[in-house]
């Protein structure tokens, strides 16, 4: 048998979870599949059906037996996640941060997930994030920073989100940051007037 749904390794927020098989028979007999979850005989019938889980990391194994009891086996390993990482904040620059520094380092508090997959940063030049005009992506649960190079003045908006595996996600709200890069107009003393005594 070829198991099709769920792939080997999958992470997914799929309830009831689909479980897809493939198998023929030389002789065209009719197969009666088996479903082992965790090595525990789950549910047998003479098609594909549904596997309702909670969360957690599953063994898949099937095996397929025709009339004369000659079997074949397939597995597979996937996990259920239906939970989005923790919520978590950001913390520098503050919001309302106005500086000339063109190359800042934004920072997070970390969020927990057990199936990380990463941070995205986002930096908009509005607060809907429909445009998205600089990004960074870190891939390790405990990296809570990256430095994006914001090369035009204006007010920035940036935001943080955590993805894990099954593309469950936890959305910082955002801060703004201002560049400003330009010294104020040259200007002269008026009074009084120089060497007055």
């Amino acid at each position: 048998p070829i198991i099709l749904f769920p792939t080997n390794n999958l992470y997914t927020t799929q309830q009831p979870l689909p479980l897809n098989v493939t198998a023929t028979d030389v002789d065209n007999d009719v197969l009666n599949i088996s479903y082992y979850i965790n090595g525990k005989l789950n549910q047998t019938s003479l098609t594909n059906t549904t596997l309702n889980a909670s969360d957690g990391t599953y063994i898949l194994n099937v095996s397929v037996a025709d009339a004369s009891s000659n079997s074949a086996n397939a597995t597979v390993n996937f996990t259920v996640d239906t939970t989005a990482p923790t919520a978590f904040n950001l913390t520098t620059p503050l919001n309302n941060t106005i500086s000339n520094n063109l190359t800042p380092t934004f920072n997070w508090n970390r969020t927990t997930e057990a199936n990380f997959a990463n941070y995205t940063l986002q930096i908009s030049n509005g607060t809907n994030f429909e445009t998205i005009n600089y990004t960074a992506i870190s891939t390790v649960r405990t990296e809570t920073n990256a430095t994006a190079n914001v090369t035009i003045e204006r007010t920035w908006y940036w935001r943080v989100i955590a993805f894990d595996q099954a593309g469950n996600n936890a959305t910082s709200g955002y801060f703004n940051y201002t560049t400003d890069t330009t010294a104020p107009t040259a200007f002269n003393l008026t009074t009084p007037l120089n060497n007055t005594i």
